[in-house]
This record gives structure tokens, C-alpha cells and sequence, in this order.
């Protein structure tokens, strides 16, 4: 009721032709509003649908690379066994499960080399104690210094 009582005694002051040019002023004001929501509203979808699309690509993409390093990894494991096989290399449930279960390209390519010329599985199967997954600890690890011999 206040608010009514102040726009009332704010437009008393106000001739005819001010009132119209005020009150199309805030039509204009109002119609660009809703023209700004309109257009991010439909922002917004075609956003989405532009990500939803990249993530299909991006997806697709991801895919294809898992299931070639997978093909990859399972065309080593197949070498790696046909040799074992062929060599007549004894392997027990234990190596086979530990060479099925290997991720590491790398480490099945290492076995695959060993292979031909093995005695035994667990020649095959050794890994270097030096080998270490880890990065060395930061207390080891000295910045390079230009001019430093390398």
C-alpha cells in the first residue's frame, strides 16, 4: 500500500505526455528483458547440445584408444604364450594369472623379447629390482643447474 501511495504521488507530478513516454520506456525496458532471456535460454540448450556432442566425440575418441592399447596389450599376451608354448616353458596358474593380469604394454613387451631365448617362466617373468614405479623421493631429486655437468 505504501509502495502504491509513493508511485502514485511520484506520477502526480508528471504531465500526460511524460506518463507515456515513462511507461513506454519501461515496455521497451521489459520487452529487451525478456528478449535477453530468450536468447540465453536458447544459449544454454545449444550449449548443452554442443557439449553433449564433444563429450559423444571426446568419448568415441577415448574409446578407440583404450581398445587399441587393449589390443595391443592382448596381441603381446598371445605372443608372449605362444612362445612359452613353443619353447615348452612350464607356466604355473600363479605366472599365468600374474601374466594375464599385467596392464603394462611395456612390461609385456620386456617378457615378449625374453621369451625366445628363456630357460623358464620365471626368467620370463623376473623383473629388476631397480625397476620402480615410482618417481624418486624430492630429497633425491637436485634442480639442474645450467652449465652443471649432466
Amino acid at each position: 500500500l505504501r509502495r502504491r501511495a509513493l508511485e502514485m504521488a511520484d506520477l502526480a507530478g508528471f504531465t500526460a505526455a511524460e506518463l507515456e513516454g515513462y511507461r513506454r520506456a519501461r515496455d521497451a525496458i521489459e520487452q529487451t528483458r525478456e528478449a535477453v532471456r530468450a536468447a540465453e535460454a536458447r544459449g544454454r540448450r545449444e550449449g548443452l547440445a554442443a557439449g553433449r556432442h564433444e563429450g559423444v566425440v571426446q568419448g568415441k575418441r577415448d574409446g578407440l584408444v583404450e581398445g587399441d592399447q587393449k589390443g595391443r596389450r592382448e596381441a603381446m599376451r598371445e605372443t608372449l604364450l605362444m612362445w612359452i608354448e613353443e619353447r615348452g616353458v612350464a607356466l604355473s596358474t600363479d605366472q599365468r594369472a600374474q601374466l594375464e593380469a599385467e596392464p603394462r604394454l611395456d612390461v609385456l613387451t620386456r617378457w615378449a623379447r625374453r621369451a625366445p631365448r628363456a630357460e623358464s617362466a620365471a626368467e620370463i617373468l623376473r623383473e629388476p629390482s631397480s625397476v620402480s614405479l615410482l618417481p624418486p623421493p624430492p630429497s633425491s631429486r637436485r634442480p639442474r643447474i645450467p652449465g652443471d655437468a649432466v
